[in-house]
């Protein structure tokens, strides 16, 4: 009984980690369909400090994500709007 309690538990923060680290959450997108990148505004890019919507396609990869909570906080942060989802800009 302890081993399947130490499985499932294991199992558990396993899919909280893969949560947490997932990208973007639209299919067909390059990222795991996920509800984490659902509750993002938008989504930064730290190697090429441009912003994208959730569900674009060109999406960072998961070391690159940083979450953003306006396109005003994204242009004090450096980073541009980017030219396939065309994210808000004010």
């Amino acid at each position: 009984m302890k081993k399947l309690t130490l499985c499932i538990a294991v199992l558990f923060i396993a899919s909280a980690v893969m949560l947490l680290v997932a990208g973007c959450s639209e299919t067909g997108s390059s990222h795991p369909n996920v509800p984490v990148a659902q509750s993002m505004n938008f989504v930064g890019d730290s190697s090429t400090k441009t912003y994208h919507m959730p569900t674009c396609k060109k999406c960072p990869h998961n070391a690159d994500v940083v979450p953003l909570d306006s396109p005003l906080s994204a242009t004090r942060s450096g980073f541009k709007p980017c030219k396939k989802c065309h994210p808000p800009t004010n």
